[in-house]
């Protein structure tokens, strides 16, 4: 359990797809010392967005999947360390939630047998 709260420095390192990756990759060496700052600013943003999406009540339960969403790929975004698995397990859950809170809004044609 203690892993848990420190999985944020754990990885020292940036890398995978986010935010840090792409702005280090420029290859500019001053750019290196925002690297300590990274777990700060993540934790930063993360709040910023839940705080703005508490404030806000899903009216129905695709849109708390997609605040949810939101709230998630605000994290991956900006984490330190990232891989596609991620953002692959979060792509159905984002369609699962357009479905639920659009998909209430369409009319079901009755089942014709032949």
């Amino acid at each position: 359990m203690r892993n848990v709260g420190g999985e944020m420095i754990a990885h020292t390192n940036v890398w995978g797809r986010n935010v840090w990756s792409d702005v280090l990759s420029l290859a500019v060496p001053q750019l290196e010392a925002i690297t300590p700052a990274i777990p700060l600013v993540m934790a930063v943003v993360a709040v910023t967005v839940v705080i703005a999406l508490w404030r806000r009540p899903a009216g129905s339960l695709g849109v708390a999947l997609l605040q949810g969403c939101a709230v998630l790929a605000t994290v991956l975004l900006l984490a330190r360390w990232t891989t596609s698995v991620y953002y692959i397990f979060l792509a159905p859950l984002t369609v699962v939630g357009v479905v639920l809170a659009f998909g209430a809004e369409l009319e079901r044609a009755p089942l014709q047998r032949p």
